[in-house]
């Protein structure tokens, strides 16, 4: 039977991860689910014994492998290539599904045939190695959406993570998939630029586990939240300098619109210039260069 849920994850040289992430999407509720598994530059031999170990017939597998890593985005790209469902659903190799996660998404995408995908809720898991496995130290919910998703609130923060969204192959093409020059941070562009064709859905239902590890170094460790940083700059200002460069009102504005009261007051300003039908004209007088207010 053709797959209805591809879930998709892009793995390297971290297989002790990976087998936890697979065994969480093994046992998900929801049927006719494929899992994608891009072995980004890891050892082969690996990453299929670990899979050989989950395999139990319900779940299709299909493994890429790539001889020498093409970057995270590339791989991402990749995995959505190999993937066949109409629905797709990327989770990291370090990261777990509840096991109604996938169905519910797929319930909230059903019922809202028009939006063009769904996330659900989130809680993080902070985890040390003892004894050669991890183990929870402390839980908290991350993400707990009610509503579906606003351009001005993800612009404004990147705080929807990539492991509780699920999206349909048919956006993801329309908006070419994943940025290919970003090494970071592309879930939030890619989540970005698919609200700009369509809506996103809340599927509160569904319930997907970050993991972190603060005191793990090397392959296993989290990314360092100083580069993380540094890419959110470089990202709002790449915005920034495309709109400037093309004389218009987009993500560049949204996003570096950095504190909650200009947000609200960008959301008035932009119902004003729908109302007045001219944008484009409403933004050049009211943000001549030089121009001062002397009211």
């Amino acid at each position: 039977m053709h797959p209805e849920v591809s879930i998709l994850t892009r793995t390297r040289a971290r297989v002790t991860l990976l087998k936890r992430a697979g065994q969480s999407i093994l046992a998900q509720t929801a049927p006719n689910i494929e899992w994608v598994v891009v072995n980004d530059g890891g050892d082969p031999n690996e990453v299929e014994a670990m899979v050989e170990s989950v395999r139990n017939g319900a779940v299709e597998i299909s493994v890429v492998h790539h001889d020498t890593s093409v970057g995270r985005t590339a791989a991402a790209n990749a995995a959505i290539e190999a993937s066949s469902a109409p629905l797709l659903l990327f989770l990291d190799d370090d990261d777990t599904l509840d096991p109604g996660c996938a169905a519910a998404l797929k319930k909230a995408l059903d019922a809202h045939a028009s939006c063009v995908g769904a996330v659900g809720a989130s809680t993080q898991i902070c985890e040390k190695m003892d004894g050669g496995i991890y183990k929870e130290t402390e839980r908290r919910s991350l993400f707990e959406p009610s509503l579906p998703l606003t351009i001005v609130d993800v612009a404004y923060r990147n705080s929807t993570p990539n492991n509780t969204l699920m999206f349909r192959r048919a956006a993801a093409n329309e908006i070419n998939g994943f940025n290919e020059t970003l090494d970071l941070l592309e879930d939030w562009d890619f989540l970005l630029r698919l609200l700009l064709i369509g809506d996103v859905c809340a599927a509160p239902n569904a319930r997907s586990f970050y993991h972190v590890r603060p005191e793990v170094k090397g392959e296993a460790a989290n990314t360092q939240a100083s580069d993380l940083k540094e890419a959110d700059v470089y990202l709002r200002n790449a915005y920034l300098r495309e709109d400037i460069a093309r004389g218009r009102f987009g993500l560049g504005v949204l996003t570096n619109v950095r504190d909650p009261l200009t947000s609200d007051r960008l959301v008035r300003f932009l119902e004003m210039a729908s109302t007045l039908n001219a944008p484009l004209r409403f933004l050049r007088r009211s943000f001549r260069p030089g121009k001062v207010d002397e009211r």
